[in-house]
């Protein structure tokens, strides 16, 4: 096979490859990637995105015949035919939906952990399928959004609901709302947090954006305010 025809053969499986990464990338949690490793992810969804047409063509022989499709018109599986015949961007088409689908599905595992879920239901293992715990805890069904964040090095304590949060290898990104913001040098007659002492609380924000490193705080999940406003 002459090495044209083979790059092109190639470059082909990086269509619906590089759609189905798009849409992973662009829904699903954010993970740190090298190039490599986004280069070999791109390829096995272009790959994988063909395979899936080509084993449906094969359990269903005429699903590709109202597009006037056959399996040898793929160009991964028949890469000679491009000389003899040229590029039929049918195929390229129908793998693009695929990969297109392929890469919600990816999502989807990824966002809910479906396949870890299975994987812990089964007993095959204990590890969970976020990035980190930072994620597992703040999106465990078994934690409430009534959080306690404590920051020493800023002399504060925020209490609040979670609004929303980002995850990342070093900083931490949180919004809370509802926020009741404490100091650590407390003053006689303050209010103080339940099971903490010398605190003074400071007031209460509607919305706060909160950002420090990873190691520069503490989450405490706990009871929620009373009614009366008491913590």
């Amino acid at each position: 096979m002459p090495i044209n025809t083979a790059v092109l053969a190639l470059v082909l499986i990086f269509i619906p490859g590089i759609l189905c990464y798009g849409v992973v990338s662009s829904l699903a949690s954010k993970r740190t990637r090298d190039n490599t490793t986004i280069f070999l992810q791109i390829f096995m969804y272009g790959v994988t995105s063909y395979m899936v047409l080509a084993l449906g063509n094969e359990i269903a022989p005429t699903m590709l015949a109202p597009l006037g499709m056959h399996l040898q018109d793929l160009a991964l599986l028949n890469p000679s035919g491009i000389e003899k015949s040229g590029i039929d961007p049918r195929p390229i088409a129908a793998a693009s939906v695929v990969g297109f689908l392929l890469g919600i599905l990816i999502t989807l595992n990824i966002n809910y952990s479906l396949l870890m879920r299975l994987c812990r239901a089964l007993g095959i293992t204990k590890r969970f399928g976020d990035p980190d715990v930072w994620s597992f805890l703040l999106n465990s069904n078994d934690t409430d959004n009534w959080v306690t964040v404590r920051h020493k090095d800023r002399g504060h304590i925020y209490q609040g609901y979670v609004r929303s949060f980002s995850g990342g290898d070093k900083d931490r990104e949180m919004i809370l709302t509802l926020v009741r913001v404490y100091s650590l040098e407390g003053s006689e007659g303050s209010e103080e947090i339940e099971g903490s002492e010398n605190l003074q609380q400071l007031g209460e924000i509607p919305i706060l954006y909160l950002a420090f490193k990873k190691d520069d705080l503490v989450l405490e999940f706990g009871a929620k305010p009373n009614p009366n406003g008491n913590p």
